[in-house]
């Protein structure tokens, strides 16, 4: 099954988590790697240390860096390349590490390659597809299928565990990526490419925590040792931020790999 991975990687730890599912699985070729949202060059420079470390070459291009259109500003962690970038390949620019300039066409290129047999995971918000369908008009049926971390409903209220009552109502939020580029989601599901969006309803419910993170250790290889540094420092973060011990996460972009595959 050939793949291309659109990942904002370098905030959440699950994009890293989704890449090195994608290299676990034999089944799964990855014709490239392209990054979205923010930080681009960050995020393209920590893909790419990550294949280097696990001694695979695959494309890596740095992509769009602003939504089409958003309601909100564009979020950053702030922990971006810490646990996986050294300070001089932080103020490398994405060149000098082996990374392309332009994911839009990088993706235009890979569909078209593999002849209509490129499946698109889509694990960020989908500005470089949405800039692919515009830039390139064969790119819709040159991609046999996107799989997107997209959809589900989040409630700023937990809403009851019971069926709503005539004329109740509760406040509720679109999934991160799609408030992250609404324009952009538009256009991909108005595109007529088949798309299968896993919504984080059900991505909340799979989790790994500290024994979990152990057993990655246990593998012993630099890419397995990088990918536990990086949680940790997700892990440390989270933290800080909700001022209790934060011992799990949840693998959400890792679950859109699975289903693909």
């Amino acid at each position: 099954m050939n793949i291309a991975l659109d990942t904002d990687i370098g905030s959440d730890i699950d994009d890293t988590m989704a890449l090195l599912l994608c290299l676990r699985l034999p089944e799964l070729s990855v014709k490239a790697v392209t990054t979205v949202y923010g930080q681009v060059g960050i995020r393209a420079k920590i893909a790419k240390k990550l294949l280097d470390l696990a001694g695979v070459d695959i494309p890596v291009a740095v992509g769009e860096s602003t939504p089409i259109s958003s309601p909100m500003r564009i979020w950053h962690a702030g922990i971006e390349g810490q646990g996986i970038l050294d300070e001089d390949e932080m103020r490398a620019p994405p060149s000098a590490c082996g990374v392309l300039p332009d994911a839009v066409d990088l993706l235009a290129r890979t569909a078209r390659e593999c002849e209509q047999d490129l499946d698109v995971v889509a694990i960020g918000p989908l500005t470089n597809l949405a800039r692919a369908i515009q830039r390139d008009p064969e790119f819709r049926s040159n991609v046999r299928c996107i799989w997107a971390m997209i959809g589900g409903v989040t409630y700023p209220d937990r809403p009851p565990d019971r069926a709503f009552a005539p004329g109740e109502a509760f406040i509720a939020r679109a999934s991160h990526n799609v408030r992250c580029d609404v324009g952009a989601a538009r256009i991909i599901l108005e595109s007529g490419i088949p798309v299968v969006m896993v919504g984080n309803d059900v991505t909340t419910r799979c989790r790994i925590d500290l024994p979990g993170i152990d057993k990655i250790k246990q593998h012993g290889g630099d890419v397995d040792q990088a990918v536990v540094r990086m949680m940790r420092t997700w892990l440390q973060y989270r933290s800080e931020l909700f001022g209790r011990p934060v011992t799990w996460t949840c693998l959400h972009d890792a679950l859109v790999v699975a289903e693909a595959y």
